[in-house]
């Protein structure tokens, strides 16, 4: 018999390792619990999860229509993608609308980076500068600068003054 913190294996001649509470306090569900072997263990929170899943995807794909709900978010979010293909067609979009409203993810990406540099660097500039450390404080300072010219110009190329998606 080894000890696991406040619980024991018990390992029984000829049977599987067994985990047990040592005093019973600290463990209450182990105390609810029956004795469960390791294998009957792993059994309930591995395997039986995983095929019920599937069972329940299969059973809903084959009594659902299973591509519904997703054509109709497709027609209120567009999003891109080459794995939204098959739902695209499905929902009568053409390529050319839904090019119109695309995401840009690159461009997207950029601006996130660059509005997080902008709030750090900005941050770190004003603390810097009551601290009295002028120098890293400027170059704080020229990358919020920079940050920002950039966050601004993806922005603009992103949206138009409507707040709509640029094409």
């Amino acid at each position: 018999m080894s000890t696991l913190g406040s619980q024991q294996v018990n390992f029984q001649p000829g049977s599987q390792p067994v985990l047990s509470p040592i005093d019973g306090r600290g463990q209450p569900i182990l105390d609810i619990l029956p004795n469960f072997a390791m294998s009957d263990l792993a059994l309930m929170t591995f395997i039986m999860p995983t095929i019920l899943t599937h069972l329940n995807w299969g059973s809903s794909y084959l009594i659902h229509d299973f591509y519904r709900p997703f054509i109709n978010a497709y027609k209120q979010v567009y999003p891109a993608g080459p794995g939204w293909t098959t739902i695209r067609k499905a929902a009568g979009v053409s390529e050319s609308e839904a090019a119109r409203h695309s995401d840009r993810m690159g461009e997207a990406t950029l601006g996130w980076i660059a509005g997080c540099l902008t709030i750090w660097s900005s941050l770190f500039a004003i603390g810097n500068f009551l601290y009295g450390h002028t120098q890293t404080a400027m170059l704080l300072t020229a990358m919020f600068v920079v940050s920002g010219s950039v966050l601004l110009s993806v922005v603009n190329r992103l949206w138009d003054n409507a707040g709509a998606v640029a094409r």
